[in-house]
Parts: C-alpha cells; sequence; structure tokens
C-alpha cells in the first residue's frame, strides 16, 4: 500500500478498535477519530437544530466528552458502520441536550421540530462530502508531483471542482493535450483509490476482510448506498478542509 506523504493512512476502523481498548491510548484514538470528522459533525448539529444560544465548538466538546465518559465506541459494530454510529450518536446527544435545555428554562416549549424531513438526505450528502475532502487531501499527499496536483485538482470530485476546458491548461504548462488527458487520469484514479480505501475503512468488515471478493463486494454495497445520497436533490455543502489541531 502506498503509504508516502504525511496524511495519516490510518483507517477508520483501527482508530475504533483502539478506541475500544482502555487508557489513555483509547481516548486518543477516539479524539483522531472525532476530529477527522469534527467538521461534518458540527455541520449535521446545525442541521438538527440545537438548544438557543450553543456554540459550535461547546457542543462539540461536550459531545466528544459524553462519547468518552459513556465509551460509546462500544456500541458502534450494533450499528454496521462509522456512518450509522455517527448519525444515531449525534442525534441522541442532541435529544440529551434539548432535554438538559427544558429542564433549565423550566418550562414545557411548544412542539418543535428537531428533525427537518431532508435532514436524512442532507446527512448523507455531508457524509460523502466529508470523505471526498479526506480523499483529496490523501491523494495530494500521495502524489509524485504535489504542485502538478494542485494544478489539476479542479478536475476531481469536490467543492473545488472546476473542469474547465483542458486546452488553455495544457497551452499553459506547454503540454499536449493527450499528454495532459493522460495526466489528469492518472490523479483521477488516484483519488479513486483513496476514496475507496477511506470508505473501506468505515466498515466492520469482520471474517469478509479474508475474502477478497466479498471486501469488494461490501465496498460497492457501501458506495452504492453514499451515492444515492447525492440522486435526490440535498442541500449543498461544502465542508472547509481539516487544519492542524490548536
Amino acid at each position: 500500500m502506498d503509504t508516502s506523504g504525511s496524511y495519516s493512512t490510518i483507517s477508520a476502523w483501527a482508530l475504533i478498535l483502539q478506541a475500544k481498548g482502555a487508557g489513555p491510548e483509547a481516548s486518543e484514538a477516539l479524539g483522531k477519530l472525532l476530529y477527522q470528522y469534527r467538521a461534518f459533525i458540527v455541520w449535521y448539529m446545525g442541521v438538527l437544530r440545537p438548544p438557543p444560544n450553543e456554540s459550535a465548538d461547546d457542543l462539540y466538546q461536550r459531545y466528544v466528552e459524553g462519547l468518552l465518559r459513556r465509551r460509546d465506541v462500544e456500541k458502534l459494530q450494533k450499528n454496521g458502520s462509522l456512518r450509522g454510529w455517527l448519525r444515531t450518536s449525534i442525534k441522541n446527544f442532541l435529544y440529551n441536550a434539548w432535554d438538559e435545555w427544558r429542564r433549565q428554562q423550566r418550562v414545557v416549549p411548544l412542539e418543535f421540530e428537531t428533525f427537518r424531513e431532508s435532514a436524512e438526505a442532507d446527512f448523507g450528502a455531508a457524509y460523502v462530502a466529508s470523505i471526498v475532502v479526506q480523499a483529496l487531501e490523501l491523494a495530494e499527499s500521495r502524489s509524485p508531483n504535489p504542485a502538478r496536483f494542485a494544478r489539476f485538482k479542479r478536475f476531481l470530485p469536490g467543492p473545488q471542482a472546476d473542469p474547465l476546458p483542458q486546452g488553455p491548461l495544457a497551452e499553459e504548462l506547454g503540454m499536449k493535450r493527450v499528454t495532459l488527458t493522460h495526466a489528469i487520469r492518472e490523479e483521477r484514479l488516484r483519488f479513486q483509490r483513496c476514496f475507496d480505501e477511506l470508505v473501506l475503512g468505515t466498515i466492520d468488515l469482520g471474517e469478509d476482510a479474508l475474502d477478497p471478493v466479498r471486501t469488494k463486494q461490501r465496498l460497492e454495497a457501501e458506495k452504492r448506498e453514499l451515492f444515492a445520497f447525492l440522486e435526490e436533490p440535498a442541500q449543498v455543502v461544502l465542508l472547509e478542509p481539516r487544519g492542524e489541531p490548536e
């Protein structure tokens, strides 16, 4: 497996298995996993409408602390994938946050719509977007020519996509059109391999991990579910690339 570059290639499920252990190593693994999906988690909390006057940073911190305290990562396998676990845990967290807000206000508020009708479609679209951003970062770290990748990534999926005609770029770079097309195709294939690797890393394969055919089938099934979220109109989601932890 190509592991060049500084991007961490440890899979989400490997972090999950570490997080199911005990001690500071387990807490650190869970922290890394949640940080990897922080932009997505904060976005989905906003979609589900948190209690009034709650900042995104405070909500995220409370969410992480609650998962660590209750060791909720132990329940992840019951949902079959990282996607299902995140959806369930974030919803439960906000239900509890609203209950706490009600008790503090000592009032019985009017019935509110906690989840919009499109929340599930929006969740799926944002989840796909978060993996796309991670795949772009991973592909760039593995590209033999990062400077070229920066010029070509507008032809790859993601919020940066801007597939303008290739002719002017070929002329600007002093390349033949066919050479440019081939180079872009290489970066697309690199991105696709990174995307597949990241998606596969969110699935508990169990015994299927020993069977290449079943592994591929599980990957393709998960990708079909992810892409189905993009077939229906959903809120456009732009998740910013992650920066370094403060």
